[in-house]
């Protein structure tokens, strides 16, 4: 298709999107098209003509269908723009993502998204949330500090939750500094390992399997503080194989955490 064509599509599906979305349901009829949309008889016409001619829509016996090609093409425009809206409410957030784990577009449009703004301890909370219900975790950065669950860290050491943890050179130093026993304890175990990424990190991905299911949070942090000012969270499966992309470069780059 040439790309000038293409884009013409492109135009006339964010043009009509109301009419498409009117038709999700099932074939209307021109006059009940008329009566859901802000506009005359006219426009309806016109639309469905201009739909029609690039096999979005079609009518048959007096009422206007979305045809396979309209659907998805009406659902992709849906998911760019619930993208896009998201990302820009985001914006302010972003640039704390490191650019080892940041996120490709497939991420946004379908995620549950908590922000400070909810509340100073909210992003952490849903975090603990998630360790709290999983049976297993990979995480790039996951950096434990003193006001971290007690519940969490009593399931990474008694092995009901699974953790593979690439960890920043300062998050490694603070567990030799302050949690050294319990690095010791469970080392080498079956249920915990840790590696140590060379450079440093201030967000996190996680890789939680639950019950079977999967799902991806990316946590975004205050650089002075460590607090969690953003997490986002989707069970997307583009998004769960970029996360499984993303971790598997990551801990390339990173060397084993042993005992001393």
């Amino acid at each position: 298709m040439p790309s000038d064509t293409s884009s013409e599509i492109r135009e006339l599906v964010a043009r009509r999107a109301d009419l498409l979305d009117e038709l999700r349901d099932g074939p209307r009829e021109k006059r009940a098209l008329v009566s859901s949309l802000p506009v005359s008889r006219s426009t309806v016409d016109r639309a469905v003509t201009e739909l029609t001619s690039f096999g979005l829509v079609a009518e048959v016996n007096g009422r206007v269908r979305s045809t396979a090609a309209g659907d998805l093409a009406a659902s992709l425009h849906r998911d760019a723009v619930a993208g896009l809206d998201e990302l820009l409410g985001l914006a302010s957030y972003l640039d704390g993502i490191d650019e080892c784990i940041r996120p490709q577009p497939c991420f946004f449009g379908a995620t549950d998204v908590v922000t400070e703004e909810d509340g100073s301890h909210a992003p952490a909370e849903r975090l603990i949330e998630a360790f709290l219900d999983a049976d297993r975790c990979r995480l790039v950065r996951g950096s434990i500090r003193p006001a971290f669950s007690a519940d969490v860290r009593e399931r990474m050491l008694d092995g009901s939750l699974v953790v593979d943890a690439t960890l920043c050179r300062d998050s490694v130093a603070f567990l030799r500094s302050y949690h050294e026993s319990d690095l010791a304890r469970v080392l080498g175990t079956d249920h915990l390992t840790v590696r140590e990424y060379p450079e440093p990190l201030h967000s996190g991905l996680y890789l939680f399997e639950t019950d079977g299911e999967v799902s991806v949070s990316l946590t975004i942090h205050a650089e002075t503080t460590d607090s969690v000012r953003a997490l986002l969270e989707t069970d997307r499966l583009e998004a769960v194989a970029w996360a499984e992309r993303a971790l598997r470069a990551v801990r390339e780059r990173s060397s084993p955490v042993e005992s001393v």
